[in-house]
């Protein structure tokens, strides 16, 4: 019930292009920013691609739809930036939805008028760079308003689950005779074992849906987009869980992979 403030939807669409062309820039290249924020950029990613975007479309509700006329103005504002660059490499696309506040500033502070509320809203540019000092403020606040005690057995690092692509050849086959599934190669672009899908089916969290693997091992976020590999994390999930095929989603909720027949 804080109605002190509003909250607003802005839509960014983006183009990825395949890691053939990721040595097309080498750091991220932006425009002078305008008030709607940096505007369409061309940067490297951590994997090799070459990312693309984001357009700023006003939404009154949450839409990750990308628009035709949304690839076009990609396009055009980025090839102001650089000459040549290789839309035809484009292996995916697809849009988030910003939050952002009227205020047009972060607002992090206990709300005025609902008791044991904190907000963390209008946390737009630059607010991934100020992301992880953001956490540390927020937790120290509500650690100390709850009196809460430090848990010292805590461990912060998690092992990263798509990581046996990064051995030599010497680890891999000392992995592959402990665990044979990992001898096994399911995403062909990415590089993702069946070991790895397992991890990602029984480790705390467990991964429920295609999507689930993908955002832990990367598998389907390769130049096939999951032509190829998708019917193997398919059948690997309906088998390790028990489930019948219609019951598999892409992200939860409805969006299901078969729909229709007694599988």
């Amino acid at each position: 019930n804080d109605d002190t403030f509003q909250i607003g939807a802005r839509k960014g669409e983006y183009l990825l292009l395949d890691k053939a062309v990721g040595n097309y820039v080498s750091h991220t290249i932006f425009s002078v920013p305008t008030a709607a924020g940096k505007g369409v950029l061309l940067s490297p990613t951590v994997d090799g691609n070459i990312i693309v975007g984001p357009t700023s479309v006003e939404e009154r509700e949450y839409d990750t739809s990308i628009r035709r006329d949304g690839f076009e103005e990609i396009r055009q504002k980025a090839s102001k930036l650089m000459r040549d660059i290789p839309f035809s490499e484009t292996i995916t696309s697809f849009a988030g939805v910003r939050a952002y506040c009227d205020r047009h500033d972060f607002l992090i502070d206990w709300s005025k008028k609902a008791a044991g509320l904190f907000h963390v809203v209008g946390i737009e540019s630059p607010g991934l760079t100020s992301a992880p000092a953001i956490g540390e403020f927020v937790a120290n606040k509500i650690s100390h308003s709850l009196q809460a005690k430090k848990n010292c057995n805590f461990n912060p690092i998690r092992k990263p689950q798509h990581w046996f692509h990064a051995l030599n050849l010497t680890e891999k086959n000392k992995v592959i005779q402990q665990k044979p599934a990992f001898g096994k190669v399911i995403c062909r672009c990415e590089e993702v074992t069946l070991g790895e899908i397992f991890e990602a089916l029984h480790n705390n969290p467990p991964a429920h849906t295609i999507d689930g693997v993908k955002l832990r091992t990367r598998a389907g976020m390769g130049r096939c987009q999951g032509g190829f590999c998708l019917p193997s994390v398919f059948n690997t999930i309906m088998k390790e869980y028990g489930i019948q095929a219609k019951e598999i989603t892409k992200n939860g909720g409805k969006s299901y992979i078969i729909v229709g027949g007694d599988i």
